[in-house]
């Protein structure tokens, strides 16, 4: 147990449920007048982020009704993060304004390169949670899942391809827990994520807002937070390219 808590410790540092697909937005420009505020807003991101390192960006951030969509973004030799924001009038990307404007914060992405591959697996978090054993649960679409408990804390974890997935809740909510993963495990049959290079790890916290993913590519790895709802997490993870 030790073990587990000590690999799922980030998801209390960071936080994002919505399951989706990841894909790469196109290089070239999107015109205003065909793109969706969110395709605008990805883009001035895109142009903005000056980079070496992948640029990966999902195609769908949800946002309250009503509100729109802006972000900033930070960047380094090795590193970059942004961060998306919900306003209740249209602001540019980076905009001065961004300083004093009422915003919301209501995802964060970032990127880091490592030394090796090996580093950044390291920072991914990723267990095969059958060799960890655990009291069995069964899942939905024939998929096993392994609870782990401790100190109060309950988690059912499992793995889907290069994908390892918990979800965390309390010992005396155990029901919680479970139907998060059963939920999660029926909403990626037909919402798929993206491929990672080598692992990729998510942690759903069916008590809190503790929601995480993090994507290896290659020596980088990419995180993705601040969500706090574990749907919009997978809306956005399955949206990105």
């Amino acid at each position: 147990m030790k073990k587990f808590v000590q690999k799922i410790a980030f998801v209390t540092a960071t936080s994002v449920l919505g399951i989706g697909t990841v894909a790469a937005l196109p290089v070239s420009p999107i015109t205003a007048k065909a793109a969706t505020e969110t395709e605008q807003v990805m883009a001035q991101v895109h142009d903005a982020l000056k980079t070496t390192l992948p640029v990966t960006l999902p195609h769908k951030i949800p946002v309250t009704s009503g509100k729109h969509l802006t972000a900033k973004t930070t960047v380094s030799k090795n590193y970059y993060k942004v961060v998306f924001y919900e306003t209740s009038h249209k602001v540019p990307v980076n905009a001065k304004k961004l300083t004093t404007v009422s915003k919301k914060v209501v995802a964060r992405i970032q990127m880091e390169r490592y030394t090796t591959k090996a580093e950044a697996l390291s920072h991914v978090n990723y267990l095969n949670y059958s060799k960890y054993g655990g009291q069995k649960v069964a899942l939905t679409h024939d998929i096993t899942g392994y609870q782990d408990a401790g100190a109060g804390q309950l988690y059912t974890s499992w793995n889907e391809g290069r994908w390892a997935l918990a979800t965390h809740t309390y010992t005396n909510q155990n029901a919680r827990g479970v139907t998060l993963a059963k939920d999660t495990v029926h909403y990626l049959e037909t919402h798929l994520l993206p491929a990672p290079n080598q692992y990729g790890a998510i942690q759903l916290d069916a008590v809190g807002k503790n929601h995480a993913l993090r994507l290896q590519k290659g020596t980088a790895v990419m995180t993705i937070d601040k969500v706090t709802t574990a749907k919009g997490l997978l809306t956005i993870a399955t949206s990105v390219r």
